[in-house]
């Protein structure tokens, strides 16, 4: 081959500029890169001759859904309505927001909302400490905090049996953290926490699930959505959950019978409404006696521990009960990327008794 000479000259000048060694070392690196060189010089001259097609690869995938208000395939969501009222990705809001996703509250599976906020940075999530799943009382920030629900104010006060969202009914939690939260008016300053409802998918999604557990607990959810008819216009979603459960006290137990039916009407990409509906009855609402420390045997007590199981209050005056319902409407349409006019409305009926 007359290229030979050229390359072997070519590179050993390279090598002895860079290399600046012996003359026997220089010959000896030079032919072994002479060598390879040639070879790939010749596999390309063959291949030049001979052109081969490869067959085109088709890479396909389903899209990732990341909207405001839809489902987060994973723990990591990218956008929020708390911050500012709209879908805005997080990384252009500047306040301090965290999302618990639906993924996450499926590996929690906490028994109510404060529960899924046990592990959010600055949230205090159960107030009282793990005195029951049947009452979301949290803090931020050392604060008390305010319940949302589609970023409208859920009914509440000082007492005990509040208005309570089951968390299956939860699509995700997005907690506003700060000052920021006067956004909504009668936010405090600790901050608030807006829990998105399940809403209607355009397409068919159907889930069945059984739960045992501790104190005999027993649950039976479904949740089933998708389209109504082909041009996926109308959606629908329908949502339920039966539970009795026993507490840690004796003679005390929590029944709930909920279900969540909800229609959306979609008639073109920059508009959608949509309406629901949720049905809470809790026939028996659990409810605790408190005793000090000192009785119980804490706090270096020299009184002998009592029974921490027994209950000491007279059931016949704890007959604790809740009913609630809502009705909501959910408007949205969308101008253009810088307009969008949101309308949400929200009818509360409770009836708690303690």
């Amino acid at each position: 081959m007359t290229h030979y000479p050229l390359v072997h000259r070519t590179i050993s000048t390279a090598i002895a500029s860079t290399l600046r060694r012996p003359r026997h070392t220089i010959y000896l690196t030079t032919t072994v890169l002479t060598f390879s060189l040639v070879v790939k010089s010749h596999a390309w001259a063959q291949s030049s001759q001979d052109n081969v097609v490869l067959p085109s690869v088709d890479v396909q995938a389903d899209p990732v859904s990341d909207t405001e208000n839809g489902p987060v395939r994973g723990y990591v969501a990218t956008q929020a309505t708390t911050g500012t009222k709209t879908g805005t990705p997080l990384l252009e809001t500047p306040q301090s927001i965290s999302v618990i996703t639906h993924d996450q509250i499926n590996a929690l599976q906490p028994a109510s909302i404060s529960q899924a906020l046990r592990y959010t940075t600055g949230v205090s999530s159960e107030k009282y400490g793990a005195f029951g799943s049947q009452l979301d009382l949290s803090k931020i920030r050392g604060v008390d905090a305010d319940y949302y629900m589609d970023g409208l104010r859920v009914i509440s006060n000082v007492s005990t049996w509040t208005t309570q969202i089951d968390p299956y009914m939860v699509e995700r939690v997005e907690i506003l953290r700060g000052p920021s939260a006067a956004l909504y008016g009668q936010g405090t300053g600790g901050g608030i926490i807006n829990q998105i409802s399940k809403r209607p998918l355009d397409y068919a999604a159907h889930e069945v699930s059984v739960q045992l557990g501790s104190f005999g607990r027993k649950q039976i959810s479904f949740d089933t959505t998708g389209p109504l008819n082909d041009s996926g216009t109308l959606l629908y979603r329908l949502t339920g959950v039966g539970l009795a459960a026993q507490g840690q006290v004796e003679d005390v137990r929590h029944k709930r019978v909920f279900i969540a039916p909800s229609l959306t009407w979609r008639p073109d990409q920059n508009t959608q409404w949509t309406i629901s509906a949720t049905h809470t009855n809790e026939p028996e609402v659990p409810d605790y006696n408190s005793l000090p420390a000192i009785v119980l045997g804490l706090d270096n007590s020299t009184f002998p521990q009592v029974d921490r199981r027994k209950n000491y209050t007279d059931m016949n005056f704890q007959n604790s009960y809740r009913k609630q319902d809502t009705v909501s409407s959910l408007f949205e349409h969308k101008f253009n990327d810088n307009w969008t006019f949101v309308n949400n409305i929200r009818y509360t009926y409770i009836n708690s008794h303690i």
